[in-house]
């Protein structure tokens, strides 16, 4: 698996570096956390965080098949396509700070019906905006809170349009 790094360059996973903004840290040390989240915590946090939204991914494509119109489809559509984005963000930044890529098994997923689904979905999509804040207000460091915040503004709009489905379902 391939990234890029901010500059639009080809790099895989273990050549990936954020840039570090204070010039004190080497490439080859760990970031500073600056907070008071640990760096185990820390690195625990992104894991699980990883293993989330991949989670998310795999039952939004799963809840494409029982969505009942196109439109429907484009927003569940739109919120897996985030959670791939946020997977290659927290995985680039897991890769930074522990140097390889996160092992990741997923359970089965379950869907009872539609509507039921887009509960879970609204649900998580709340949680996740939390613990995201969370780690935003503990962490000093631009590249570590960067795609904790993209992944929490894009969370509130997954929430705001599951929202929506949900009560047009009513």
């Amino acid at each position: 698996m391939n990234f890029n790094n901010p500059y639009g360059q080809q790099m895989s996973p273990t050549e990936f570096m954020y840039p570090i903004i204070n010039s004190q840290f080497e490439n080859n040390q760990r970031l500073p956390v600056l907070g008071e989240l640990s760096y185990d915590r820390l690195v625990k946090t992104i894991y699980d965080s990883i293993v989330a939204e991949a989670t998310a991914a795999k039952f939004y494509t799963k809840l494409l098949d029982l969505a009942p119109n196109e439109i429907h489809r484009e927003i569940i559509k739109y919120a897996r396509n985030n959670e791939l984005k946020h997977i290659e963000s927290l995985t680039m930044l897991y890769v930074r700070l522990v140097g390889h890529i996160p092992h990741v098994k997923l359970e089965p997923i379950q869907i009872s019906n539609y509507k039921a689904g887009i509960l879970t979905a609204l649900k998580a999509e709340i949680e996740a905006v939390d613990l995201y804040r969370d780690v935003q207000l503990v962490s000093m460091n631009p590249v570590i809170r960067e795609p904790f915040y993209r992944a929490m503004v894009n969370k509130m709009e997954h929430a705001n349009q599951f929202g929506e489905i949900y009560h047009s379902l009513s």
